[in-house]
């Protein structure tokens, strides 16, 4: 009874004031994140940007009008009768997600689908919650129990309800503008014990979250991450501390803009030089050839983000070829300046090829390589040692300049690379490069546009651009663009 009082008495207070969504910060967030006026955003950007004119409009993929059937056909099923203004002012609502223990990913953020993360609560226990800002929060939720498909129930007296389903349960408060959902019973009631000041506030208690706030006005989604509980994704893979992280994303001209800027923590400031070392403008590499729709600059001997990189083109995962990983990282580690990969991700089968300089002695990794029975020969200037792994073949190149690691035949590899692009003749890489810094530690380019014509047969011109640099202080700051 009195726990029930109590948030009556909570709830009382929330109608009483005009809410504004960061109020509902427990000081205990370890991460929030703010997504407003979507609907004013999409809507500028199918008009300024390819990728999202295609992705929405019906003349491309039109996931706009099956996205609003979707949740207009949920309304009907729940007995009501949603207009696609009212469906659209819903959308348009502010949006906090927030909690303790929840790794969230870039592509996550950009893609950012409330009900995808909905569906995530209903097996979750980590406290997290997601407020949502509506005039209509009761139908509101009857929709969202509609998608997820599961029953809505309510103990009268009860302010916090459940959405049950065979798979889990979500749990919620509809109050006067806005309603709340969580993954668990405390997940709910927390942001409205932090609104009345019942509990601490982020907001209150962290000057550098408040200062945030102030900073993200003009911005589509904001993010602000304590320690290491966002995921580039993209980038150095490192083993030093993450303070804090901060994500701003909005339009800027014809592009969708994300920048996040990952503040480290170095023991010492020797990593902190050797990463500084990194940076360069990677002229040199204009005027290389390659080819596929994918590409990647990156310090050749970092390991961590070899092996990443490795990962795209073994089916996510390196276990299988694990004794073959570890050899191509040993070459690795003898590499000098940057790395490049670059290939075709989504040809069937993908076709890859890792590119670097060596100046050490390379005899210990081909011994290893004579070992496991290699084919030794040469074709087309190159020193070839020709490896069967599970599933294909490795070749291992080697010219006397650069060392070439590929699932290409010799001949293949030299045809596809006689006939590919240099990036300064690349009108979408050129277009996404001049909107940032000249110099820069690390670069992913993926030509979406050949991506859309090889998946689904349309001609888009789109493209995306992610740069990793470093600040004077250590910070990270990690830019992706796409039009």
């Amino acid at each position: 009874m009195k726990k029930l009082l109590s948030l009556l008495l909570i709830t009382t207070s929330i109608f009483a004031f005009a809410q504004e969504i960061t109020d509902f910060l427990p000081s205990s967030a370890g991460y929030f994140l703010i997504i407003k006026n979507s609907v004013d955003y999409f809507e500028y950007l199918k008009k300024n940007t390819n990728l999202f004119y295609v992705y929405l409009e019906k003349d491309g993929l039109g996931l706009e009008d099956y996205f609003l059937s979707l949740l207009s056909a949920a309304g009907y099923s729940t007995g009501s009768t949603p207009d696609e203004r009212k469906i659209k002012k819903a959308i348009n609502g502010e949006i906090l997600l927030a909690g303790k223990e929840f790794d969230l990913e870039l592509e996550n953020i950009i893609t950012f689908d409330p009900i995808f993360v909905l569906e995530k609560f209903k097996t979750g226990t980590k406290d997290i919650f997601l407020v949502w800002k509506s005039e209509e929060p009761m139908e509101l939720l009857k929709i969202i129990a509609s998608l997820l498909e599961t029953s809505i129930f309510q103990q009268e007296g009860d302010l916090v309800g459940e959405l049950r389903s065979n798979s889990g349960e979500v749990y919620f408060h509809v109050g006067d503008n806005f309603l709340i959902l969580g993954d668990t019973r405390d997940a709910v009631e927390s942001p409205l014990k932090a609104f009345s000041g019942e509990i601490g506030r982020m907001i209150d208690s962290e000057e550098e979250a408040a200062e945030f706030v102030k900073s993200s006005e003009g911005y589509w989604i904001t993010g602000y991450f304590d320690s290491d509980r966002f995921k580039i994704g993209l980038g150095l893979e490192h083993i030093f501390s993450t303070r804090k992280t901060t994500l701003f994303v909005r339009p800027e001209g014809h592009t969708l803009a994300a920048t996040m800027i990952q503040e480290n923590i170095f023991l010492d400031g020797t990593e902190k030089d050797r990463l500084m070392g990194y940076m360069d403008t990677k002229e040199d590499k204009l005027s290389g050839q390659y080819f596929g729709n994918y590409l990647a600059f990156f310090p050749a001997n970092s390991v961590s983000t070899l092996r990443r990189e490795l990962s795209h083109w073994f089916n996510d995962s390196l276990e299988p070829y694990r004794e073959l990983a570890d050899l191509i990282v040993e070459f690795a580690k003898k590499g000098q300046g940057v790395a490049e990969i670059f290939g075709s991700v989504a040809a069937s089968p993908t076709s890859f090829a890792l590119r670097f300089q060596i100046s050490a002695d390379t005899g210990p990794e081909r011994q290893k390589l004579e070992e496991w029975g290699a084919k030794h020969y040469s074709i087309n200037g190159f020193e070839v040692y020709e490896v069967k792994s599970i599933l294909e073949r490795i070749y291992f190149l080697f010219d006397g300049e650069y060392t070439v690691i590929t699932n290409l035949s010799p001949e293949d590899y030299v045809r596809r690379l006689s006939t590919g692009k240099r990036l300064k003749d690349n009108d979408r890489y050129m277009y996404l490069k001049e909107m940032n810094e000249a110099e820069n530690i690390a670069e992913v380019f993926v030509n979406l546009g050949d991506i859309f014509y090889d998946l689904l047969g349309m001609k888009v011109d789109t493209a995306l651009l992610y740069i990793e640099s470093m600040d004077e202080d250590g910070n990270f700051i990690h830019s992706l663009r796409v039009y």
